[in-house]
């Protein structure tokens, strides 16, 4: 039960014909600007593969969220603090085009989804890459998907999103095409899919540009400033480069050329080397030389464009040759979806290593796959990030990381719940207390410190922390600190009496305060949301005409608090 208690010290009043005499009688109780006015573009690295369906499914163990409470960490939760312990900052979250193939594997969009894997991107200070993982949409002028053309289609759709987000997460960036795929006499049934060999990426690239800057001059219509990035018609496939890679200098034609007033364009380039590419040349010499070409093409694709780069997609690549009879390369080490091998982790480390040693700064990158979709065995919810998958031994330079340890101590608990987290250096993490039935939070311990007992506790990880939230029963206890006015007065004249109100409990109080004089009310005020240990100082004016002369107890009444009737004693 609630400890209540009510201190109520008086005054006493000597009013004669002409003068009033009084004595007192007191009980006590995420982008900065350059010089030249462009914009410096954020570091990050990290992982995509990450479907939108993601933070819906649960395939592991039940973990309770950080993000969602009440709830148990999705697959999507449980990637975004795998990514974070890893030491990289950002995830790509994808969804099926929704004008070429809206039920497809990476699922449909849906507004409440992109909000949640937003929030949980917000949680953990990451940037999140928001997919549209389309192929041929921003070429498709014939076929009809929702009443108009699939071109149209996809700008419309992303009207819709970029305006309900735009005022969001600042780490938001929008990608609004996976891989353009050109193919100029589109058909089958697969819309989204474009052509690989026959297609003609030069003829591909003026519609590629418009479409590309119809959508910017859209999205910053909206008044949206996030990052956008364009990708490069090489990452589907392309006809600059003798594989239909990037990987030779002639593809760095295949990065749009648009313009932007905020000058907060990516441009993109997917690196892989698929067995089914380059079987003829499986070494690690040739792994090597393709790291380097597709490198060179980044850098040159920069001072042509004028944009850094950030690279959504890459990674070892595909295993198996899949024309005629399926074989695999050589040198397996992991097979499936999330597999690769020791020739083409050579080249992914390799091209990791040019990234990161880039002179200026990094060249951004997210590699794939990490999603609970991948067949690899053992992957469960995080494909390559998994024990034993590729991103264990590829190297690169980690953001720097710390750990959270929290705690609590009597009736309640915490959320994020007690245990040990990890979040990126100069993460705001919000921490509630949340106290159990007649009972408060008393106070927060950070590293055996007293802190305030602000509920919720925002605090930013600069070093590895401990935090208790210490609990303790309610304690009602509103004391009368002070009461003073003139000792003496004119009767007629109006006195000054100021009543100081005290909370010595360990709770917020609201109540009324009542002054009397003799037993008859003088007047009564309000007093809202007095905080633990805040004194307020509550002025009534009492006008003494028509009053007899004579002596009057002043007496200050403080309550009723938490349904309890406020009492007092008067002294003379």
């Amino acid at each position: 039960m609630p400890l209540r208690k009510i201190l109520v010290p008086s005054k006493s009043i000597a009013l004669a014909a002409l003068i009033l005499c009084l004595s007192v009688f007191i009980n006590l109780p995420h982008v900065a600007q350059t010089a030249s006015g462009t914009v410096t573009p954020p570091s990050m690295v990290g992982w995509g593969g990450s479907r939108l369906i993601e933070n819906e499914n649960h395939l592991g163990a039940a973990i309770p969220s950080i993000v969602f409470p009440g709830e148990n960490a999705s697959d999507q939760e449980i990637l975004a603090r795998s990514i974070v312990q890893s030491g990289s900052n950002a995830m790509r979250v994808s969804f099926a085009p929704y004008c070429t193939n809206p039920d497809g594997f990476l699922s449909r969009y849906n507004s409440t989804r992109l909000e949640r894997a937003i929030r949980i991107a917000e949680t953990f200070d990451l940037w999140i890459i928001v997919d549209y993982h389309g192929y041929s949409d921003v070429f498709n002028t014939t076929t009809i998907a929702n009443g108009e053309t699939v071109q149209q289609c996809w700008l419309n759709f992303w009207s819709g999103v970029t305006s309900q987000f735009s005022n969001g997460y600042s780490q938001i960036i929008w990608e609004p095409e996976n891989e353009p795929a050109y193919c100029p006499n589109h058909a089958g049934t697969n819309l989204s899919q474009g052509c690989f060999n026959n297609n003609n990426a030069t003829a591909a690239m003026s519609t590629l540009n418009s479409e590309y800057q119809a959508f910017i001059n859209q999205t910053r219509s909206q008044g949206d400033s996030h990052w956008i990035v364009v990708q490069n018609i090489c990452s589907y496939a392309c006809s600059f480069c003798p594989t239909y890679n990037g990987d030779c200098l002639g593809a760095v034609l295949g990065y749009p050329r648009v313009t932007d007033p905020l000058d907060r364009i990516f441009i993109s380039l997917h690196p892989y080397m698929s067995y089914q590419v380059y079987q003829n040349t499986w070494n690690d010499t040739s792994a090597e030389n393709i790291a380097n070409e597709f490198y060179n093409t980044m850098v040159s694709g920069t001072q042509t464009t004028g944009f850094p780069v950030l690279n959504t997609e890459g990674g070892p690549g595909a295993t198996e040759r899949t024309n005629g009879t399926p074989k695999s390369c050589p040198d397996p080490v992991l097979n499936g979806s999330s597999g690769y091998c020791k020739t083409n982790l050579h080249f992914i480390q390799t091209l990791t290593s040019l990234l990161e040693n880039n002179a200026l700064q990094r060249i951004n990158w997210l590699w794939w796959p990490a999603g609970d979709w991948s067949s690899s065995p053992g992957a469960g919810a995080l494909g390559a990030l998994a024990p034993g998958g590729y991103a264990e031994q590829v190297t690169w330079q980690r953001f720097a990381t710390y750990s959270l340890v929290l705690n609590s101590s009597g009736a309640g608990s915490t959320f994020p719940a007690a245990g040990n987290y990890s979040f990126i250096a100069g993460t705001i993490v919000n921490i509630s207390a949340i106290p159990q039935s007649n009972n408060t939070l008393a106070q927060w311990l950070v590293e055996n410190n007293q802190v305030s007992s602000n509920n919720p506790l925002l605090l930013q990880m600069n070093s590895d922390q401990s935090v208790t939230a210490i609990f303790a029963p309610i304690v009602h206890m509103i004391v009368v600190a002070d009461l003073s006015s003139a000792n003496a007065t004119t009767l007629g004249s109006n006195v000054q009496i100021n009543v100081s109100i005290k909370n010595e409990g360990n709770i917020i109080e609201t109540f009324n305060v009542t002054v009397y004089a003799n037993q008859t009310a003088i007047g009564s005020k309000p007093v809202a949301n007095l905080s633990v240990h805040e004194v307020r100082v509550v002025p009534f004016l009492w006008n003494t005409e028509g009053w007899r002369a004579g002596n009057y107890v002043i007496a200050a009444v403080a309550g009723p608090v938490d349904g309890m009737p406020g009492s007092g004693a008067s002294l003379t």
